[in-house]
């Protein structure tokens, strides 16, 4: 995810939830699907601690 991030030339990026697990590497819980809180703009949570560091921030989160 950060060497993807790191490559973009854009400064918006929309990304699938399979694009995210792909670059990840693993599936994210079922909860992920349901809840926007997993993907919210906190350093506290790994992923988006990963774009926060690199200057991005979520602002549109589509579940499912």
């Amino acid at each position: 995810m950060v060497e993807f991030l790191k490559n973009q030339e854009e400064n918006k990026i929309e990304i699938t939830y399979a694009q995210m697990e792909e670059l990840l590497g693993r599936k994210f819980p079922k909860l992920a699907y349901a809840y926007q809180a997993y993907f919210s703009n906190s350093y506290s949570h790994l992923i988006s601690d990963i774009w926060l560091k690199l200057g991005y921030k979520q602002v549109k989160l589509v579940l499912g």
